[in-house]
């Protein structure tokens, strides 16, 4: 792992570059020749390495510097309750590759081995050896952390399907196996961060994220970082409580928004559910798509309201696995059930738009936290959930 000046000048390569040493000095605060015997550093371990001259001005062209992208290697890994995918990015954080398996068992007897697998197949796919790697992220679909006493994952609110994950040490079981540092994210949370990083939020630094994935949750991007709150149940929104019409009938929020809800009524009626068939029964008027938009609405808007009282957010992004046509039609619906919820002085709403990564979302966004942990200038302590530690990067870059 680079040091704290290593990574100070890795991040301002990674977002100035090229850029000379005259202007690393100047932005880093390092004397010159810190940042000359940094820079002979990074370029041994071939990290960086020094690229054209500018032109222009009297005497010889300063050397300038950029990353080199595939000097190291990441990789995400999303778990969802009924399908694993996962990307390996470069340096650069440009995706090289991707991995898609469903899954019939979300228990870790059964995911933990297709994890290593997913790891290992995009390795050999791109020719990627695993001493480049700098980490691997993971996506689960719970806000899980990782204790520092015993390396297990702690969340007593799991649902039954998920509850074997509170037994598995995955950072150390799956950092043996890859030979790196492996870090866990709530998946919505690192949906937001791919969205942040690759797609419609990379010029917006207020945002809130729904991800459908299986089931919808929320994540937060404030001031062009994460936020997961003080245990990473910020932008849980699925939870929130609603008051059931009927005796027996969901409790909660994403219970009535869940893409699995759709999932279980198009198979009860001989559906399937892959996304080009959701898109052609979407525009055909499927009858039980249509209806699940239409309460998915109802239920989502007021949550989202309270969300725009709580951040002020700049914009609502909607993504992950659920389709473009259907995401576009929920966000048709919610927009039209929106101004009757919101105070009628209230100044300012938040846009609403169609997240650009699909549902690479989580896997992307995982991909990414290694490699923010190898550049950002600040450390993110060993042992600690990840995104409790966020630190904010050098102004006025951003990180995501």
């Amino acid at each position: 792992m680079p040091t704290y000046n290593q990574r100070l000048v890795l991040e301002l390569v990674r977002v100035r570059g090229p850029i000379s040493r005259a202007d690393i000095v100047r932005l880093s605060g390092l004397t010159f020749p810190s940042v000359s015997r940094i820079v002979g550093e990074l370029i041994e371990r071939n990290l960086i390495a020094e690229k054209r001259q500018r032109r222009g001005g009297m005497g010889k062209p300063p050397t300038e510097l950029e990353l080199n992208p595939e000097s190291a290697f990441s990789i995400g890994l999303n778990v969802d309750r009924d399908h694993l995918s996962a990307v390996i990015v470069d340096l650069a954080g440009v995706v090289k590759g991707h991995y898609h398996h469903p899954l019939e068992d979300p228990s870790p007897k059964s995911v933990l081995p297709l994890l290593s697998e997913a790891a290992e197949t995009l390795l050999n796919e791109h020719g990627v050896a695993k001493s480049l790697l700098l980490g691997a992220g993971v996506g689960l679909p719970a806000p899980l952390h990782t204790s520092a006493v015993d390396g297990l994952s702690h969340n007593s609110a799991l649902p039954e399907d998920l509850s074997g994950w509170q037994s598995v040490a995955l950072p150390t079981t799956l950092g043996q196996q890859l030979g790196c540092p492996v870090l866990l994210e709530n998946n919505a949370t690192a949906a937001a961060i791919g969205e942040r990083w690759y797609g419609v939020g990379r010029n917006i630094d207020n945002f809130f994220f729904v991800f459908f994935g299986y089931g919808v949750g929320g994540g937060l991007i404030l001031e062009g970082r994460p936020h997961v709150g003080f245990r990473g149940f910020a932008g849980e929104f699925g939870n929130i409580p609603i008051r059931a019409p009927k005796r027996g009938m969901p409790k909660h929020t994403g219970e009535y928004a869940a893409m699995g809800l759709l999932h279980e009524r198009l198979k009860e009626a001989g559906v399937a559910t892959d996304a080009e068939t959701l898109a052609a029964r979407y525009a055909e008027g499927d009858a039980i798509i249509l209806e699940w938009l239409d309460t998915a609405a109802q239920h989502l808007a007021p949550a989202l309201v309270y969300a725009e009282y709580l951040i002020d957010p700049e914009a609502i992004i909607f993504g992950g696995r659920l389709p473009a046509p259907l995401t576009d039609g929920l966000i048709e619906r919610v927009a039209a059930l929106l101004p009757a919820l919101r105070h009628p002085a209230k100044p300012y709403e938040p846009r609403l738009l169609r997240g650009e990564t699909g549902e690479n979302a989580a896997a992307l966004g995982a991909a990414t936290i290694p490699i923010y942990r190898a550049l950002t200038p600040d450390p993110v302590p060993e042992g600690r959930y990840y995104s409790r530690a966020h630190p904010a990067t050098v102004q006025p870059m951003r990180a995501f």
